[in-house]
């Protein structure tokens, strides 16, 4: 490689001193302005030498660490995960600097999950166990994540194992308040009817990104059933509005516009949730008075898919 750059300047050097003459006065000048003064700069070096040899971490037991492979847990609850791993000095483990032990778990794209003050478990002659316990949360991403081990002696050697992975398996879950809504009351024919207590707000509890679906029931009459408002006169919107999804009875209907990315739903920005409002847009021209409700058909069922 080396040879191969100092042709190729060689080269570009003859180009430009044979192309000269046409475009300047001549090439003395030219030579001038190649061979002038040559200005130096100090360069500052910092060198540190250590003592001893550095700590080997020969172990991290993933293998035994708490299993998230089938899901962590549903939001609001953390995950607690607890992983050891093992040291060797050979100055001694008394050389090894217990205060510097740490650990964290990496995946493109996800915050990094760390415990910078793991605990001496346990330590005979030149060996040591650490314990470290890092919490994880409901929205960190399925898949492998990167588990890297570091520690420190008192000479400042320092050793690091990144060579273990773990597996992170998905959860799908999802709450919502409230769990009933009420509508004023109304006359035959009334249209654009909103509840009177929607939102209804869904949060994502897990770590997957999930659409909504909504299965919806006919109201009838709690006094006389011959009468009903159909689930068709009702529509689900994603804005404060009528006119959104219409509804159709005994049947899993997607919710224009709705999802529920991933987060931390807890800090209530609107991160990870979703907002539903509910509608009447219009009612039978027929109707008697009376209550009309899920009781007889039964609830609306509220689904989230991929």
């Amino acid at each position: 490689m080396k040879k191969e750059a100092s042709l190729t300047f060689v080269f570009l050097f003859a180009l430009i001193i044979i192309s000269l003459p046409l475009i300047s006065a001549g090439f003395p000048e030219f030579w001038n302005k190649v061979t002038g003064k040559v200005t130096t700069s100090p360069v500052d070096l910092n060198i540190t030498v250590t003592s001893g040899s550095a700590p080997l971490i020969y172990s991290v037991q993933n293998s035994t660490m708490t299993d998230v492979s089938s899901g962590l847990n549903e939001g609001p609850n953390p995950t607690y995960i607890t992983i050891n791993f093992s040291v060797s000095d050979t100055d001694g483990n008394a050389n090894i600097n217990d205060s510097s032990a740490r650990i964290n778990f990496t995946k493109t794209g996800e915050t990094t999950r760390e415990n910078l003050t793991c605990t001496e478990s346990g330590s005979s002659g030149n060996y040591a166990n650490y314990t470290c316990n890092v919490t994880m949360w409901w929205w960190d991403g399925a898949g492998l994540w990167n588990i890297t081990a570091y520690i420190s002696d008192i000479n400042s050697n320092s050793g690091i194992n990144d060579s273990q992975k773990f597996s992170v398996g998905t959860t799908a879950g999802f709450q919502v308040t409230p769990s009933s809504l009420t509508f004023s009351s109304i006359s035959p024919g009334a249209t654009n009817q909103q509840a009177t207590n929607d939102p209804m707000s869904l949060n994502n509890t897990g770590n997957l990104v999930r659409n909504v679906q909504i299965n919806a029931t006919n109201l009838y009459g709690e006094q006389n059933n011959v009468y009903a408002l159909g689930a068709s006169n009702f529509s689900v919107n994603t804005a404060d509005a009528c006119a959104g999804t219409a509804m159709v009875s005994q049947t899993y209907t997607s919710i224009s516009g709705a999802s529920l990315p991933i987060g931390n739903y807890t800090i209530n920005d609107g991160t990870a949730q979703e907002q539903l409002y509910f509608c009447l847009d219009s009612s039978n021209s027929n109707l008697i008075s009376q209550s009309y409700s899920t009781s007889e058909a039964g609830a609306w069922t509220i689904k989230i898919i991929a």
